[in-house]
């Protein structure tokens, strides 16, 4: 940072702080939509073993989200 003025300052502490809760957000986002996947599979096991002959569309949503995740890269976090 060149400039030493107050209202610089002030703008990248709040740029920091954005920065900060974005990050944040993303973690709640990313643990609560593993969360949503094992609840889904859980409710598709539990349907599969259950109710073998029919599908409901949560079940067939389960499916396809869980198929589609499966097929994403995983990041460290």
């Amino acid at each position: 940072m060149t400039n030493d003025c107050g209202k610089c300052k002030s703008i990248y502490q709040k740029l920091e702080q954005h920065e900060q809760t974005i990050t944040q957000l993303l973690a709640i986002i990313a643990v609560t939509n593993k969360k949503l996947i094992e609840l889904n599979f859980r409710q598709n096991s539990y349907e599969l073993m259950h109710f073998p002959n029919q599908r409901s569309t949560s079940t067939n949503f389960a499916l396809e989200v869980t198929s589609q995740t499966s097929n994403t890269p995983k990041h460290d976090e």
